[in-house]
């Protein structure tokens, strides 16, 4: 079932500062993740229906 499989992301230098998120977020193409996030969104809705 959906969810019950663990897998943890390997952080040898800790979990990743508030800084680092938010250069991350300055440095993302909105419409390339809003078009990239819409198709996955419609391959789990298609998958799932």
């Amino acid at each position: 079932m959906f969810g019950q499989e663990k897998e943890y992301l390997e952080l040898p230098n800790g979990i990743p500062s508030q800084d680092c998120f938010r250069y991350l977020f300055i440095k993302l193409d909105v419409k390339a993740f809003e078009k990239s996030f819409r198709q996955w969104k419609a391959a789990i809705y298609m998958v799932s229906a």
